[in-house]
């Protein structure tokens, strides 16, 4: 089993804007399939604007066989997902390079189409133009002035890509700021959002692609719920199953008695075993003075 890749940071509330969140995909190999959970909520970092739960459906189809899952603006998201959607429905085959070519092609349209609308077309320029002329047009000081927030500008938006559109599992994850692609075929799965630190490590280590399916749709329940400790993560989820080319989604009650059950669990005594042991490791020290 490969080794899980090492975390940094960690992303924060501030670089996915309006959309902090978790999105976790998982793939299993011997069931050729993908589960998929995230949350419903928006939230906003500095806490000005109240958080919504169950408004935002962050699992969004892309031609027949593909979804991305979203951390960030919900409507730069949609913007891009729409158009890979219809460059994909147009006839293109959907292999894995063929989807995150897309993606990833619609993720540079709509920085470039972001930063023309915020910052150029005031001065009727599209970027490149700005590139070529801006310094003779406005000076090397002006330029700079210009050109700095362009340079810092960020669709604070993350996408996890995964489906089965070459009869084979793919995760993907197209990220914040410029949209560079990385492939976690080989690690089996990944998250995105502020709560992805906490759902990773809850995966970690598992040997998910060998799992039974029912057993890996509950690892990656179970992972939602533990992220939801994190900052802008709701309390409802939406589990996705990406199997045989059909693409199936549950929601509460369902996922509501999942986490009722991972609740009991948790609450569970350690295996009579586990306690042998650790007795005759600690002795009376480990006794219950109350026992």
């Amino acid at each position: 089993m490969p080794e899980p890749a090492p975390f940094d940071e960690g992303p924060t509330s501030a670089e996915f804007g309006a959309g902090v969140t978790v999105c976790i995909a998982a793939r299993s190999a011997v069931h050729n399939c993908i589960v998929a959970a995230s949350d419903m909520m928006l939230s906003f970092p500095d806490d000005s604007i109240a958080a919504t739960d169950d408004v935002a459906i962050k699992s969004l189809k892309i031609g027949r066989h593909w979804c991305a899952l979203y951390a960030g603006d919900p409507s730069c998201a949609l913007s891009i997902v729409t158009r890979a959607d219809d460059e994909i429905r147009k006839g293109a085959d959907e292999s894995i390079r063929t989807v995150q070519g897309v993606v990833k092609e619609s993720y540079r349209e709509e920085l470039q189409q972001q930063i023309t609308d915020r910052f150029l077309s005031r001065y009727n320029l599209t970027i490149d133009q700005f590139r070529k002329t801006g310094r003779r047009q406005f000076g090397d000081e002006e330029f700079a002035k210009l050109n700095a927030p362009i340079r810092e500008f960020s669709l604070k938006t993350s996408f996890l890509v995964c489906g089965t559109g070459d009869m084979f599992p793919h995760i993907v994850s197209i990220n914040s700021p410029g949209g560079h692609i990385v492939n976690h075929d080989q690690l089996g799965y990944w998250a995105i959002g502020t709560g992805a630190r906490i759902a990773l490590s809850a995966l970690a280590g598992r040997p998910l692609g060998g799992l039974p399916l029912s057993d890996l749709i509950y690892r990656v329940a179970e992972a939602k719920f533990a992220a939801e400790t994190a900052h802008g993560v709701g309390p409802r989820t939406l589990i996705t199953l990406l199997r045989n080319r059909v693409n199936k989604t549950i929601y509460s009650p369902h996922t509501e008695q999942l986490k009722d059950v991972w609740k009991r669990k948790r609450r569970e005594p350690a295996p009579a075993k586990a306690v042998e042991i650790i007795k005759d490791g600690f002795g009376s020290l480990a006794l219950d003075p109350n026992s």
